[in-house]
């Protein structure tokens, strides 16, 4: 019944961690604005060592499955 966002911490290493343990389908993107931008968030997903699938979900994808919108 969790999901996670990446606003916060932008680790690669963390952003992996997260994804093995509680797996691509419950992370969404977000930021801790005004901390951090949507293109310092955008950016770190864009770069990050996952695949265009994974990229997708974490965008929109998930977010839209679990609002069923």
């Amino acid at each position: 019944n969790f999901h996670f966002t990446t606003g916060g911490k932008f680790s690669h290493t963390a952003l992996q961690c997260t994804i093995e343990e509680i797996g691509i389908e419950r992370l969404m993107f977000a930021v801790d604005w005004p901390f951090h931008t949507n293109r310092d968030g955008a950016s770190f997903i864009e770069t990050a060592p996952i695949g265009d699938d994974a990229k997708a979900m974490i965008f929109g994808g998930n977010a839209r499955a679990l609002l069923r919108i």
